[in-house]
């Protein structure tokens, strides 16, 4: 989810070079300018909130580590 404080660009662009995500995750009444940020492209709306990927992440981002697929019950 990202800080309530990244007003404009410059702050968005120092987030993103600093934490270094992969996707970004906000509320809907906070995206208008992320919408421009030409780094940015939004993927989904629901419920409330938007998905946005980081077109040029870096290799640093941590990639998400599905859990294992459960075990199918014994019988």
């Amino acid at each position: 989810v990202l800080p309530h404080d990244l007003a404009g660009e410059a702050l968005l662009q120092r987030y993103l070079a600093e934490r270094a995500p992969g996707y970004l995750f906000a509320p809907v009444d906070a995206t208008a300018h992320f919408d421009a940020s030409p780094r940015l492209a939004r993927l989904a709306t629901d419920r409330g909130h938007t998905l946005f990927e980081v077109k040029d992440a870096s290799p640093r981002t941590r990639p998400w580590l599905a859990p294992p697929p459960l075990a199918p019950p014994a019988r």
